[in-house]
């Protein structure tokens, strides 16, 4: 028994380009992805090993027995380098506290990732509170709060 296929020449072309389309569609994000993590300039900072190209160095960081884990990376690679994130992505820690004040004074340039800010809206900020609101709305909230309340000596106690 044997099959046969016949396929004219506009059916055949129809489906090389929509096979075309669906292989390009789906290996561009890829292709993205790795060529970003090639020319990212975070590459050229020092990293600890990663164990797992999946999950890189997030299970050790995840890891509740291992709570030096961090404390480990920062007398080995200084107070400023990456780890591996998901797919071996670059993930840039400091624990510098000049490098830590600029960020934490400059909210407007370095915003918070979405995971962090529906992290804290979930613990009981909400989504539109001090800590989780962007752009015009926190300058807004900024600006009722009094600046005395927000000193050092009232935000320790």
């Amino acid at each position: 028994m044997s099959f046969s296929f016949s396929f004219s020449l506009p059916e055949l072309s129809l489906f090389v380009l929509l096979s075309s389309i669906f292989i390009r569609s789906l290996l561009r994000p890829l292709f993205l992805i790795v060529v970003a993590r090639v020319r990212s300039p975070l590459r050229l900072l020092p990293s600890p090993p990663s164990p797992s190209i999946f999950i890189g160095n997030l299970a050790q960081l995840a890891d509740q027995e291992n709570n030096y884990i961090v404390h480990t990376w920062t007398e080995q690679y200084g107070h400023t380098f990456t780890y591996h994130g998901f797919l071996n992505g670059h993930r840039l820690l400091t624990t510098d506290p000049l490098a830590l004040s600029y960020i934490l004074g400059h909210p407007y340039d370095f915003p918070k990732p979405d995971f962090i800010t529906d992290a804290l809206a979930e613990m009981g900020a909400g989504r539109d509170g001090l800590l989780t609101a962007h752009g015009d709305v926190h300058k807004r909230q900024v600006c009722l709060v009094p600046s005395r309340l927000l000193l050092h000596r009232h935000l320790v106690s």
